[in-house]
């Protein structure tokens, strides 16, 4: 795994990130650059349930979420093996590892084994669609595990922040949650992605259906790509 370390300054605060090319170099500066996850800050810092960093992807949110609350437990998910030791060196580096979990594995409807998809660029891999051929892909076997058998699986009770990014597998997650799933999730924010007939609407009102208030944030770079953020009415800030 080919790589450099580059110090970022957030917050008084200097940040080691292992960077292997422009890819992990667009996921800094959307998140410490652009601030794109601003939203949540004030919730994050004030979070005193775990954060789910769900495509974690080499852990730029983690950290991210670590400098606004350094005492918050965060546990990070990324399936794909060269992300994965990524995510690991980042953590590591800025001595994050205490309260810190990661997890090789994805999300998805049912726990078991999956395929997830190999793209050029290491923002872009995904859990295989039943539409997707396999002529002329690239794709590893991973675990994948339900929402809610992670939770048992980890002894967590209930979640302050829920951050969601993994190309497309969001409507897959939402379609399948429990109303007891959802009664365990204080706040979500979701980068949607609107693709082969699919809207972020659909996922918005699940959520409402389920108590929670939503907000859209369209992204300012693709027509098809979004912030959703949504927080829990029925259980409290």
């Amino acid at each position: 795994m080919i790589g450099d370390f580059e110090i970022i300054k957030f917050k008084e605060r200097e940040v080691r990130i292992f960077l292997r090319d422009d890819a992990d170099k667009s996921v800094v500066a959307e998140i410490f650059k652009w601030r794109e996850y601003r939203s949540v800050d004030e919730i994050v810092e004030a979070c005193n349930l775990p954060i789910l960093d769900v495509g974690a992807h080499v852990g730029i949110f983690s950290l991210y979420a670590k400098i606004l609350n350094p005492d918050v437990k965060i546990y990070a998910l990324e399936p794909e093996a060269d992300n994965f030791s990524a995510l690991k060196k980042n953590v590591e580096e800025n001595n994050f590892a205490r309260g810190t979990k990661l997890f090789k594995v994805a999300l998805a409807e049912k726990t078991g084994v999956r395929k997830l998809q190999i793209e050029n660029d290491s923002i872009n891999h995904h859990l295989r669609k039943s539409l997707e051929k396999d002529e002329d892909s690239h794709y590893e076997e991973v675990r994948v595990i339900s929402f809610g058998d992670f939770l048992i699986e980890n002894g967590v009770a209930g979640v302050g922040l829920l951050k969601m990014d993994i190309e497309g597998g969001e409507y897959e997650i939402f379609e399948n949650l429990l109303s007891g799933d959802f009664a365990r999730i204080k706040n979500i924010i979701l980068e949607y992605h609107n693709y082969c007939g699919r809207n972020y609407r659909e996922i918005e009102n699940i959520l409402r259906k389920n108590g929670f208030g939503v907000q859209i944030f369209p992204s300012r770079f693709e027509n098809d790509l979004g912030f959703l953020l949504a927080k829990n009415k029925r259980n409290g800030k």
